[in-house]
């Protein structure tokens, strides 16, 4: 599928949902559990950045349809997300109307597309993506021991995760949280 998103949009995605370098509310964690169940990729993993960096360089670089899948799984954790935990005013939700108009007026994704990212996963979650992972946390250790701890827990979290999707057992993000 040959989708193009112009540079206006990719800008308002980007200026949207990213504000001074974060992301909604996510943390470090939340941020690579929800890009990795939207659209099968550690967006932080993959280009080694911050959080806010890397969302604007994913918009920026990779394929329109996965950033359009991400961004409309983004406006609808927006939606959903209660009134205190971001500043919600009549300005911001004025632009998120707008953003989920233009949005919503590129093409379906396709569920074939998404699909076969998904059969995918295997060769994306292979052995050298863990121990890439594993080097990272290890480099994290002496400078960030907590955000080595929570990359661990990520990676056990995606072990888990990929298990499951595997073997075509249903599950929660929720469920899965608990063992965290």
């Amino acid at each position: 599928m040959a989708m193009k998103i112009d540079f206006k949009d990719k800008s308002f995605i980007k200026v949207f949902f990213n504000q001074r370098g974060y992301v909604l509310d996510f943390s470090n964690s939340t941020i690579i559990s929800f890009t990795f169940d939207s659209i099968v990729i550690d967006i932080q993993g993959k280009y080694q950045l911050s959080k806010g960096k890397s969302f604007e360089t994913f918009i920026d670089e990779d394929l329109d349809d996965l950033v359009l899948k991400l961004s409309l799984d983004l406006l609808q954790y927006y939606e959903n997300l209660p009134e205190s935990s971001l500043e919600k005013n009549d300005e911001r939700n004025t632009r998120f109307e707008r953003l989920k108009k233009r949005l919503l007026y590129y093409p379906d994704i396709a569920t074939e597309y998404f699909s076969e990212i998904t059969q995918n996963l295997s060769s994306y979650f292979d052995s050298s993506y863990i121990d890439k992972q594993i080097s990272i946390m290890l480099s994290m250790i002496k400078e960030s021991p907590s955000n080595s701890i929570g990359k661990a827990k990520e990676l056990l979290e995606l072990c888990f995760k990929h298990i499951l999707d595997r073997e075509n057992i249903e599950y929660s993000n929720s469920a899965i949280m608990i063992w965290f």
